[in-house]
């Protein structure tokens, strides 16, 4: 538990603190400490201008900074302006090294989260999706949640974010956003193709029972025919599961066979 929010915990049960925490006439040591905190906190943001708040969502919903330079403290990856209220009222504290807004606790972002209604969660992730406009896979991060109904242009989106996780070795990030994806597409070739791909992904990542279900899902496409990544899943799934060598052979030597009828005839030399 962070030292600081004990800190403060203390100052609330003695009534010392910025301001009145507990109402109601429930005594705060009644309920569990991480309770307690999560109501200190949320009665403080709701004091907050909504601004503020908003602003605070945005660092909230962006994530935290890994690594040994991030050290103890919880410091976001967006950098929140004009939020000094908030240092005011004992929700972040100020970096002293680059002077950036923290959070004084992770309760401080969950809390912040759980208050914020889903139309301003979805808001403040388009805000960050134009934050990020540059970066591939965290615009996509965003874009995924603010999303509701099916737009061509994010999944496509998804869709590059996929193909930048993938060369990094994130499958399991390329397969959730290309699944993301295709549920975000308008149209079902769209839908299909991009569920095949993402069982591709999963079968060449050892993720054989994720590659099948996402198969199924891409043949229940109504009139589309199965793509190379679809026959090239399956077959791989049969080879190295099922241990099935005759009937993936088969079934890849029908496939080719019919993708043919679909490729018009080379011309013949000198015609």
């Amino acid at each position: 538990m962070d030292p600081l929010a004990l800190i403060e915990l203390s100052r609330c049960v003695a009534g010392t603190g910025p301001q009145r925490e507990i109402e109601g006439g429930v005594h705060p040591l009644g309920i569990s400490l991480s309770r307690r905190l999560e109501r200190m906190y949320g009665q403080r943001i709701a004091h907050l201008d909504a601004l503020v708040r908003r602003e605070m969502l945005r660092g909230a919903l962006d994530g935290i900074e890994s690594g040994p330079a991030a050290g103890r403290l919880h410091r976001v990856r967006y950098r929140m302006q004009d939020v000094d209220e908030a240092v005011a009222h004992g929700l972040l504290l100020v970096d002293s090294v680059t002077g950036d807004f923290v959070f004084r606790h992770p309760l401080v972002r969950s809390v912040l989260v759980q208050l914020a209604t889903p139309n301003e969660r979805r808001a403040a992730h388009a805000q960050l999706a134009r934050v990020h406009r540059h970066d591939v896979e965290r615009r996509a991060g965003h874009l995924a949640v603010a999303t509701i109904d099916p737009d061509d242009e994010v999944a496509a989106a998804m869709e590059e974010a996929a193909r930048s996780a993938t060369r990094r070795g994130g499958a399991a990030t390329a397969v959730a956003w290309l699944t993301r994806a295709a549920e975000l597409s308008e149209h079902a070739a769209d839908r299909s193709r991009r569920l095949a791909d993402a069982a591709f992904v999963a079968g060449q990542s050892a993720l054989l029972d994720q590659a099948q279900e996402l198969l199924d899902r891409s043949s229940a496409c109504s009139g589309v025919a199965a793509s190379s990544a679809t026959v090239i899943t399956s077959a791989y799934r049969g080879l190295y599961q099922d241990g099935d060598v005759k009937s993936t052979h088969h079934r890849v030597v029908s496939a080719i066979d019919s993708l043919r009828e679909w490729v018009p005839s080379s011309p013949r030399a000198g015609a």
